[in-house]
């Protein structure tokens, strides 16, 4: 979930540095807005996932390998009942 929030993340931070156009200031400010959000909302998933005990992920590009290696062995096992 961390490593997916990024994208869009990216994504705005790029279209607030290239938009252009009649409508430069308003989709400027906008898209400034919305990243500052989502950064907002990343932040708060890595302090969860701390506070859960996950520990802390050193890179985006960490965090990636880390959901495509969740991915790729499926979901964690679960306990047999006692």
């Amino acid at each position: 979930m961390l490593a997916d929030s990024y994208a869009p993340l990216s994504l705005t931070h790029l279209a607030h540095w290239n938009v252009e156009g009649p409508g430069f200031f308003a989709l400027h400010t906008a898209f400034q807005t919305q990243y500052e959000e989502l950064f907002i909302a990343i932040d708060a998933i890595a302090s969860g996932l701390q506070a859960q005990g996950a520990g802390r992920v050193p890179s985006a590009r960490a965090a990636r390998r880390g959901q495509e290696e969740t991915r790729r062995l499926g979901p964690f096992p679960q306990r047999p009942a006692s």
